[in-house]
């Protein structure tokens, strides 16, 4: 992949009104909400669609598109699966912290 997922979100914070809206209104789980959307646009899924696909209802897939809920490992598991694309989870610093401080 090669990018952080700092360099990500702001990637996608410039490509999107609705990202840059939902981040700075503090939707806890943007970053995932984004994911979601943009693999559920390119599939052409609606969210009844995803939700059926998924196993769950057409109201969680909002809820979690809207960045207003965290879904489970298992939830984001069946997601990805329905979405045809592989759930990678990974930590990354801050950009602030990016690199180790030295010793003084």
């Amino acid at each position: 992949m090669g990018r952080s997922a700092v360099e990500s979100a702001d990637r996608r914070a410039a490509a999107s009104a609705v990202y840059r809206q939902r981040r700075a209104a503090g939707a806890r789980f943007a970053d995932i909400a984004w994911l979601v959307i943009e693999h559920r646009s390119k599939k052409n899924l609606s969210q009844q669609e995803l939700a059926v696909r998924a196993g769950t209802t057409p109201s969680h897939i909002s809820r979690i598109e809207r960045g207003r809920h965290a879904p489970d490992l298992g939830v984001l598991s069946r997601i990805a699966t329905a979405l045809d694309a592989r759930l990678v989870i990974g930590f990354s610093a801050p950009r602030a912290e990016a690199s180790p401080r030295k010793a003084e």
